[in-house]
């Protein structure tokens, strides 16, 4: 017996697809604040630390704890609203641990300046022995699905079995990623040393010195490391196109498949298929 009119539930028009199949659809991480992000892991701590530590202010110790409360208290937040975990964001929490830890002990510049360099070169550690599992990490920083077609480089790579070349690829690239980390480690030890050296620690000066290193780093390491990211990235990119014989456009559409028509080595038109399309040819 057909139901009636009025027992009949409308499907809202706004639906996906896949949520009038019976199956969920799975939204995507939100995007990180990246103001946010320097506001409150560089610019206030750094801020609070080289102006708010006299002992007419708040005090060194009482500075340390509010410039360290900030970087935690965004890493939680972050996590609440994008639901997600991010390896970067750990490795800031620990270090903005380290750090708070090594400021309310005292410990000597010596002391905090070998923390500074550790850090780096324990990620470097982490990225080349992330190998030996089922996914490198570099995999999630430079294969990036809203950046890269994902589904047609797996499937380029299956047709040519050029699975050895592209995991020798990324090997490679983790390597740069693990020697520029190594640098800045060095790079790290020497700027705090340069900044903390002479100091006692617990001092306002020692305090007001980890305010600088904390915004001078970004500015003297962190800008560069961004740099060298930039050239991991493109160095990865032209090996994907040669071991996947894809061209730029190709690789760099995310979840689309380019047709072009080339004429004498030129690009005459590009047009974008959807999934139908791109199982048509």
């Amino acid at each position: 017996m057909m139901p009636k009119p009025e027992e009949i539930e409308p499907i809202p028009p706004d639906l996906h697809e896949n949520d009038r199949a019976g199956t969920k659809t799975i939204k995507e991480p939100k995007e990180e604040n990246l103001f946010l992000n320097l506001v409150l892991n560089i610019a206030l701590p750094a801020i609070i630390l080289s102006k708010m530590s006299g002992e007419d202010r708040l005090g060194p110790l009482a500075a340390l704890i509010l410039a360290i409360s900030l970087p935690v208290f965004y890493g939680v937040y972050d996590y609440f609203v994008r639901r997600t975990f991010n390896l970067f964001s750990a490795l800031g929490f620990a270090s903005v641990l380290f750090t708070g830890g090594l400021g309310l002990y005292q410990a000597t510049p010596q002391v905090f300046a070998i923390k500074e360099a550790v850090m780096p070169l324990l990620f470097a550690t982490f990225v080349l022995l992330s190998h030996l599992w089922k996914e490198p990490f570099v995999n999630q920083i430079l294969l990036n699905p809203k950046l890269m077609n994902l589904k047609k480089l797996e499937t380029a790579l299956e047709a040519r079995g050029a699975r050895a070349a592209f995991d020798g690829l990324l090997f490679h690239c983790s390597s740069f990623l693990a020697i520029t980390l190594c640098c800045s480690g060095v790079a790290n030890y020497f700027l705090a040393m340069s900044v903390l050296g002479g100091t006692e620690g617990g001092s306002p000066e020692y305090v007001e010195g980890i305010g600088k290193i904390t915004w001078m780093g970004f500015l003297i390491i962190g800008i560069p490391m961004m740099l060298a990211m930039g050239g991991i990235f493109f160095y990865l990119l032209k090996g994907l196109q040669r071991v996947s014989g894809l061209d730029t456009d190709e690789l760099t559409t995310p979840g689309e498949t380019v047709k072009k028509r080339v004429s004498k080595g030129r690009t005459l038109s590009v047009e974008k298929l959807g999934e139908s399309d791109d199982s048509e040819t």
